[in-house]
């Protein structure tokens, strides 16, 4: 099976992450022959997106995280 990795980054996306996610993940149940994985670069936020993103990462495995110790 092949993998596509989607790429995303975020920086102070507090409210825009979780919804990217929905929508992303809407389109991938639609395409059972590939395997998903969604890598967050989490940019160094002052806000709380990097607690929205954990809470992707429990309830989905394909999510991993970067996060980076400040905006770059």
């Amino acid at each position: 099976m092949k993998k596509i990795s989607c790429i995303i980054t975020a920086f102070n996306e507090e409210d825009n992450v979780v919804e990217l996610y929905d929508q992303i993940n809407t389109i991938t149940q639609e395409l059972p022959i590939y395997e998903f994985e969604f890598l967050y670069i989490e940019n160094g936020s002052t806000d709380n997106t990097f607690k929205n993103l954990m809470g992707l990462k429990e309830k989905d495995d394909r999510v991993k995280i970067i996060k980076l110790s400040r905006n770059f």
